[in-house]
């Protein structure tokens, strides 16, 4: 079963969120609480854990781009492994 992965809220950030870099890619494994992706915002950058294990079966938004706090921004495929 694909679950989506949002953009987290960051404290009081406003406004989009700009993905800085993933740290798995699509076919990768990812555990719970394993740092999966990094998020900047104009005052720092924050590693973001993985709420799900699973493997990674897409990510949505490229390095670099942003999306607002909520947005699904990547897939993680709970079934496997």
């Amino acid at each position: 079963m694909d679950v989506p992965v949002v953009m987290p809220p960051l404290g009081d950030a406003a406004g989009e969120l700009v993905l800085s870099r993933w740290f798995k890619a699509p076919g990768d494994r990812v555990d719970k609480g394993e740092p999966f992706f990094e998020v900047a915002t104009d005052k720092t950058e924050s590693e973001v854990e993985a709420l799900d294990s699973g493997t990674v079966s897409k990510l949505i938004l490229p390095e670099g781009e942003s999306a607002e706090a909520g947005q699904i921004i990547a897939y993680i495929d709970t079934n496997s492994g």
